[in-house]
């Protein structure tokens, strides 16, 4: 599946299908996902697509790492505090 950095993408993390997402705007956007054993990645344009495809397909669980680039909103910690919280 191919997916913008949406809820769409969190929905395949979800439900586990290899996902490889369009951009990662916000710093460690898909962190909290790892109980879930999401197997998504970031379309890196300088690699060959059928290889990241092939990668993606065949990996049992592969969350991306952070973008240090990206928007930063909040630490993995504190974005887990809120889901717990919100889960309460």
């Amino acid at each position: 599946m191919f997916a913008p950095d949406s809820g769409w993408a969190d929905l395949m993390a979800w439900l586990q299908i290899p996902t490889l997402i369009e951009q990662e705007v916000v710093s460690h956007a898909f962190t909290w996902l790892a109980p879930f054993r999401p197997r998504l990645a970031v379309i890196r344009p300088n690699l060959d697509i059928i290889e990241q495809v092939d990668r993606i397909r065949s990996q049992s669980q592969s969350v991306p790492l952070p973008n240090p680039n990206g928007v930063q909103v909040s630490t993995p910690d504190r974005l887990m505090q809120i889901k717990q919280a919100f889960l309460k």
